[in-house]
């Protein structure tokens, strides 16, 4: 007979940064370069009037400090100088920003790109002027969000294109241009007119509408403008294209950029339609129309570049940075919402913050991506304790 004794195990969920593959299958990646810039904080203080044992002050991340000017008659360079002097004398102001002087102006640059810091001037007798000339811009290309293509540089002193140098940034309709399908109708006379619409994502059959021909080609196309009018507010696919029109053409424009749709128009009479479309490489913007022709995957975290690189978290690649995008794999994303197994995902392609992230609910500048594309997973435990990361299964090669 054998003695047993209890023992106690201990454990803890494993925990995912942002940008981080989240599972054990494979993940597929392509290298680029971050072409979204982020940009420094400049301000400029300018010396208007030279004035001797007088104070000059200033405020910068809230503590303020004086530079008094010395007796006799002195220059608004030597003033200037005596104000770079102190600002770079204190760690405080060192450690943020770079100061220089040039004639009468002294100029604060941030050391780190996206990077603010607060300056300010209560001036009561006008012998200074304070102007913020660059703001601090984060934006980079952010770990864990959506990233697309802007295509491949010229080689230098060449009309080459440089194949290892693909253009990244991060995905939003400032880097995606919007789609516009025009037909220009021919008039069958009789008959009816017809059209219909898919968008490439919303998994549903297509939407189609048909008219019977009015009076003259104008009034039917208005009637046909009407019906597609009604049908996409009736499916919600307003949120995606709207539809307008004159006396020979009916247009289709995604609401916003990278929406990806086929629109076709057709007469029961034979009739010369013709359609011209952007849909694609638009070669003056340098960018496509479609997010999924433009998609290349999930920024991928990279452990060597720090928060303090860009002042934000999730930390982000900044400009001219090589990039890691994942294909393919189960990976870890800030959706800051629950998300249920199998879930659709969406991304957004709004402007601003957001810009990129995924999320488990549709809302106004959002795409759907098909399920064999993108699917939630789980809610997972984040490196902060809460459970604002989960993880999708991607599969950019299905787009």
């Amino acid at each position: 007979m054998s003695n047993l004794y209890p023992t106690t195990f201990q454990g803890r969920l494993r925990e995912f940064h942002v940008g981080m593959a989240a599972g054990t299958k494979h993940c597929d990646r392509v290298d680029g370069v971050a072409s979204t810039p982020q940009s420094r904080q400049v301000d400029t203080l300018v010396v208007d009037n030279a004035v001797a044992s007088t104070a000059y002050t200033f405020t910068f991340e809230g503590v303020a400090y004086t530079y008094t000017s010395a007796s006799g008659s002195p220059t608004k360079a030597e003033i200037a100088e005596g104000i770079r002097d102190l600002a770079m004398s204190k760690s405080a102001i060192a450690t943020k920003a770079t100061v220089t002087f040039a004639s009468d102006t002294v100029t604060f640059t941030a050391v780190f790109a996206g990077t603010a810091y607060a300056f300010t001037l209560t001036e009561s007798d006008a012998n200074l002027t304070h102007a913020t000339t660059a703001a601090a811009d984060a934006s980079g290309i952010t770990f864990g969000r959506a990233v697309v293509s802007r295509g491949y540089p010229t080689a230098a002193n060449s009309n080459a294109r440089n194949d290892s140098q693909e253009q990244f940034a991060q995905a939003s309709t400032a880097n995606l241009v919007a789609q516009a399908d025009v037909w220009t109708l021919a008039d069958p006379s009789s008959g009816d007119v017809f059209a219909s619409i898919s968008i490439r994502g919303v998994e549903a059959a297509d939407l189609a509408v048909s008219v019977a021909y009015d009076t003259d080609l104008g009034t039917t196309i208005a009637a046909l403008d009407a019906a597609l009018d009604q049908a996409l507010a009736d499916n919600g696919w307003d949120a995606y294209i709207t539809i307008t029109s004159d006396a020979t053409t009916i247009t289709a424009t995604a609401t916003f950029a990278g929406v990806d749709f086929d629109f076709k128009v057709g007469s029961e009479a034979t009739a010369a339609h013709s359609k011209s479309s952007n849909k694609g490489w638009v070669s003056g913007s340098s960018a496509y129309t479609s997010f999924f022709d433009a998609f290349r995957g999930m920024a991928r975290r990279d452990s060597r570049i720090r928060a303090t690189s860009v002042g934000s978290a999730p930390t982000a690649y900044p400009a001219n940075e090589h990039v890691v995008c994942l294909l393919t794999g189960e990976l870890a994303v800030y959706s800051g919402e629950a998300v249920t197994l199998g879930g659709q995902v969406f991304v957004d392609l709004n402007v601003g913050a957001t810009a990129g992230r995924f999320y488990a609910s549709g809302a106004a500048g959002r795409l759907p991506l098909p399920k064999a594309m993108a699917r939630w997973l789980r809610t997972d435990n984040s490196t902060s304790g809460t459970s604002a990361v989960s993880t999708l299964e991607l599969n950019r090669l299905t787009a």
